[in-house]
């Protein structure tokens, strides 16, 4: 029997053994996450002050100040640009003109760096939702104009085919309008007549 009882003694300790191995692992897995989490902390901390990163404080904790952020993805490209101005947009690799002043905004680049969408506010109230296609044509707007009101607007993919609704401000009619691919009105409501 004391050799039986010998053996179950030996294959607990070689259980306790291996549990303690990994434990001791894990340990070690926590302590280098710490470790490379505390450095990537202090090179945010380093980079924010060397960049000259703008912090105020305010209550009950801090705040960082910017004029434009951008997210990159894995090999660099600018993939979201959050700015106050917004920087005229970029299609098929030439710098474009916007209609209006873009004074804050979220802009979604596709991956050739071709605007392709995002959310925009102007001095004046206005605000736009716009959806680009793969060439940076305007494709898809939700809009509200101040001094026209709300609307939705689609166009085709030449350009000219379209279809609009518009819900104008100071209590007028709403007004839907569409065009075929050659830039003919096929419906207006109300209508023209």
């Amino acid at each position: 029997m004391d050799s039986m009882a010998d053996e179950g003694i030996l294959v607990r300790l070689d259980l306790l053994e291996r549990r303690l191995g990994r434990i001791e692992h894990r340990a070690q897995l926590h302590k280098s996450g710490w470790i490379i989490l505390a450095m990537a902390l202090a090179l945010v901390f380093f980079w924010t002050e060397r960049l000259g990163v703008a912090q105020e404080q305010s209550q009950p904790g801090q705040k960082i100040r910017v004029r434009e952020l951008d997210i990159v993805d894995e090999k660099g490209r600018e993939r979201i640009v959050i700015a106050a101005p917004l920087p005229e947009p970029l299609v098929d690799g030439k710098v474009g003109h916007r209609v209006r002043r873009v004074s804050a905004a979220v802009q979604f680049k596709a991956a050739n760096g071709n605007e392709q969408g995002g959310i925009a506010m102007s001095d004046d109230g206005s605000m736009l939702v716009g959806i680009d296609d793969e060439r940076g044509h305007e494709r898809a707007h939700l809009y509200y104009l101040p001094k026209r009101g709300s609307g939705v607007a689609l166009t085709g993919e030449n350009g000219t085919q379209s279809a609009s609704l518009l819900l104008p401000n100071g209590g007028g009619d709403p007004t839907l309008s569409m065009t075929d691919k050659a830039g003919k009105v096929i419906l207006q409501l109300p209508s023209n007549k």
